[in-house]
């Protein structure tokens, strides 16, 4: 302080103290690091940080790489919106891609069927007569290595209008007047809603 004069720092908040409130009511974080805990590592956040830091820098509305992440909170109070100790630098591609890692070796379509689930059930959002499913098609472009996984991105039936395109169907059940989903699949892209929305009823 200089002549009575005290320095303040000024840091933005915007929307993402709302949204970050909001996460944190419906516990998503702890219910992310009791699915996958952390282990041993040298990264300060867990798991479950690191899903709100990539969720949050998604509602900035920003188009940017996992790389800049930890810029969008370089200006923002990082250890009120995550924890005590916590600041932007926290949040490196590494340590996000640790956590990327974690859930693609978890199973991604498990992980998310398993948070939803535990949020919508937590909270009581569960409406056995309001609930849907249906199906999208994720276009994809450019070339594709020797895919060693179960589900392949192939030519099919596309709802994007792109049957040039190779493609990858998204199945998804909702429930409630919010429409929040709480299981979704990923299938080969030559699967027709005919073979697909019988098995999932």
């Amino acid at each position: 302080m200089e002549d009575g004069i005290q320095k303040v720092q000024a840091q933005i908040l915007d929307h993402i103290g709302i949204a970050s409130d909001i996460i944190e009511e419906l516990k998503l974080v702890k219910i992310v690091d009791s699915i996958i805990p952390k282990k041993a590592s040298h990264y300060r956040i867990t798991h479950g940080q690191a899903v709100k830091a990539i969720i949050l820098s998604g509602l900035g509305f920003q188009d940017r790489r996992l790389y800049s992440v930890d810029r969008f909170f370089k200006h923002r109070p990082a250890d009120i919106i995550f924890d005590r100790g916590i600041t932007w630098d926290c949040f490196s591609d590494d340590a996000l891609g640790e956590t990327l890692d974690r859930i693609h070796k978890y199973g991604v379509d498990k992980f998310f069927s398993e948070v939803s689930s535990r949020i919508i059930l937590n909270n009581k959002f569960l409406y056995s007569n309001l609930s849907n499913i249906d199906t999208s098609s994720l276009s994809l472009s450019g070339k594709f290595k020797n895919n060693k996984s179960d589900t392949k991105p192939l030519l099919g039936h596309s709802k994007k209008n792109r049957p040039d395109l190779r493609q990858l169907i998204l199945s998804m059940a909702i429930t409630g007047p919010a429409q929040i989903p709480f299981w979704m699949n990923v299938d080969n892209g030559n699967i027709s809603d005919k073979e697909l929305l019988p098995n999932m009823l």
